[in-house]
């Protein structure tokens, strides 16, 4: 008799507890759109070559700049990222003050 994981397959494949099966590209990173296009292009290339799997681009409308062109520039510099758009939680305090 056999014994099986629940998830099937090898027993000795199931991660053990405290372990992290996570790869880098379970990751992402969150970036401001303050940079010159040039050097963000750049950014987001490196994000990529160093196979993260996430980018934010925040949107603040104190600092940042339109976070939706940063989003287009970002896709047009990457093949595989996952795109984001996050708002700080301060724009919405800002916004119920106001």
């Amino acid at each position: 008799m056999t014994s099986s994981s629940p998830r099937g397959g090898d027993p000795s494949s199931v991660p053990r507890r405290g372990a992290s099966s996570a790869s880098r590209s379970d990751y992402g990173v969150a970036l401001q759109g303050v940079d010159p296009p040039a050097d963000f292009a750049a950014m987001v290339r490196e994000i990529e070559s160093l196979d993260f799997g996430h980018l934010w681009v925040t949107d603040s409308s104190l600092h940042a700049r339109n976070c939706y062109v940063y989003l287009t520039l970002a896709a047009v510099n990457s093949s595989r990222l996952r795109l984001g758009c996050t708002i700080p939680r301060t724009r919405f305090a800002i916004g119920l003050r106001g």
